[in-house]
């Protein structure tokens, strides 16, 4: 099953297209003896508006928005209904812009822009309390899932440059541009609290009776703050040179910071975990050398990250029953 349906709003230079899509398909998983199914659904906007000042001067907006939704979904023949997850991801783009001629030879650009991304997976509600459940020897998982990730990511750039035509010629014609971007952006991943818990409960088919409790499983959530941060930006400089009709050589030259670091976050105590506190960790720098055109060595801190990543708590392994 499909459908879709698309417009514009336009007026000058002022456009809005949307659209959105509906899609059904099986998943292979089964409610009350029948093939279960999962709906998805797609939007998008977009707008894009550029206003003249004056022959010299012009501003130009722009903004769209795509968004997911696709609820009980990631199921299959080992995922009934009640572990699947409902899945939504609205990413967004919008900037803004200035153009300036300032001569016939010289011209001035800047822009600032934000890119977002929102991916989050919840679980199903569950008025039965079934905990979260798993068989070893089938495969299967039931319950409310405990895979609830919220998945943040964010960039902001701002790009600025100066382009000069030179009027005479040396040694042919040149087009230069000067210019600077700086780029800031942060990503992390958060963990709830489980639906019925932060636990899992295992079973396994022993001495052939199937459904044997054998082993919990615990989570150290919830995990309320992990972000990691990068800063990248620096200046260039380029000439289109044209040393004949038929021949032109693209020269330029680039200094490039990178600067990575964590910043100070904490995680509240959980069932199965006490609270904690993760300092900061300074900026790590890398800086291009002046010999070369581009030579950037970048160093990523990974232990506290890796720590986060590893949300069972490490006091609490998994513990047979």
């Amino acid at each position: 099953m499909s459908e879709g349906r698309s417009g514009a709003i336009s007026g000058g230079s002022l456009a809005a297209p949307i659209s959105t899509t509906a899609i059904a398909r099986p998943l292979g998983y089964f409610v009350d003896g029948k093939p279960g199914s999962a709906y998805g659904r797609l939007t998008n906007y977009t707008i894009k508006s550029t206003y003249q000042i004056n022959p010299k001067y012009k501003l130009i907006g722009f903004y769209t928005r795509e968004g997911e939704y696709f609820p009980t979904h990631f199921g299959g023949p080992t995922v009934p209904y009640l572990n699947t997850r409902d899945f939504t991801e609205p990413v967004e783009q919008y900037k803004g812009e200035f153009q300036a001629t300032l001569s016939p030879s010289l011209v001035f650009d800047v822009f600032a822009g934000h890119h977002l991304y929102q991916a989050d997976y919840n679980a199903q509600h569950d008025p039965q309390n079934v905990p979260s459940l798993a068989d070893l020897t089938t495969g299967v998982a039931n319950g409310p899932n405990l895979g609830q990730d919220r998945r943040a990511r964010r960039q902001t750039q701002i790009t600025g440059s100066l382009s000069y035509f030179p009027a005479g010629s040396f040694l042919g014609k040149h087009e230069l541009k000067f210019g600077s971007t700086w780029m800031l952006m942060w990503t992390g991943t958060e963990e709830p609290n489980g639906v019925h818990g932060n636990y899992q409960l295992v079973f396994q088919t022993v001495g052939g009776v199937p459904g044997t409790p054998v082993q919990i499983r615990f989570f150290n959530y919830p995990i309320s703050e992990n972000r990691e941060d990068l800063h990248e930006g620096g200046f260039f400089v380029q000439d289109k040179w044209q040393l004949a009709r038929h021949l032109t050589v693209n020269v330029g030259l680039r200094f490039d910071d990178f600067a990575t670091f964590i910043p100070v976050q904490s995680k509240p105590a959980g069932t199965f975990g006490p609270p904690w506190v993760a300092p900061g960790l300074g900026e790590e720098h890398s800086d291009d050398d002046d010999r070369c055109i581009e030579d950037v060595f970048v160093r990523f801190l990974q232990v506290v990250r890796q720590q986060f990543r590893d949300s069972r708590a490490p006091s609490q392994p998994e513990g047979w029953l």
